[in-house]
């Protein structure tokens, strides 16, 4: 009877903190000196938390939920690309954060882990869009295009390979360090209301 309460709630908390998520992931903006398709927001935030309090499988399935939600609450062009982008490269951030923390779950824990998480997320992320999620863009949107657009952030950018040194990972590393110091700052305040059942 313990073990399925516990299982319900775990549901619960993941439902609601995917949820929470999405509607932060709506507030997405472009910060000017990157390619404008590279659009920031906090949701991470929530799934770090829901990694750290959690566990990493929570975290996991609340990047997951939270790109589902975000195909249904804003549809775009191109079609579930962003989406896909958004949880292959959190999913490398929350789990290997959460995975670390569960080892040395103290705030030292949590600061290795984060920084474990944010370069698993910068690797992952230049590698993914580097052999798959660009040529991706680039096949929907045709490359020229894909290039032209960030060029207007950033002359430098003439091809793939500059687009991911001089976009993705400068990009990358920014958002990896926002979401984990605001977590940092934020989760013993609000882990408590995760841990009751």
């Amino acid at each position: 009877m313990k073990k399925r309460k516990q299982t319900v709630s775990f549901i619960i908390k993941v439902g609601v903190l995917s949820a929470l998520a999405a509607v932060v992931q709506l507030i997405e903006f472009p910060l000017g000196i990157f390619p404008a398709f590279y659009q920031f927001d906090f949701s991470d935030i929530i799934a770090l938390i829901g990694s750290f309090s959690l566990g990493p499988a929570a975290g996991m399935l609340i990047e997951l939920f939270k790109n589902m939600l975000h195909l249904l609450l804003k549809p775009g062009f191109p079609f579930l690309v962003g989406e896909f982008a958004n949880f292959l490269t959190g999913f490398f951030l929350v789990f290997v954060a959460g995975a670390v923390y569960q080892l040395n779950r103290t705030r030292k824990g949590a600061l290795i882990g984060m920084i474990c998480g944010a370069a698993s997320f910068i690797l992952a992320g230049a590698l993914l869009n580097y052999f798959f999620l660009i040529p991706t863009y680039f096949s929907l949107m045709g490359s020229e295009e894909v290039i032209s657009t960030a060029q207007e952030a950033n002359a430098g950018i003439v091809d793939l390979k500059t687009l991911i040194f001089l976009g993705t990972v400068p990009f990358n590393l920014i958002k990896s360090i926002v979401i984990s110091l605001i977590t940092f700052l934020i989760y013993k305040r609000v882990s408590p209301l995760l841990r009751r059942e």
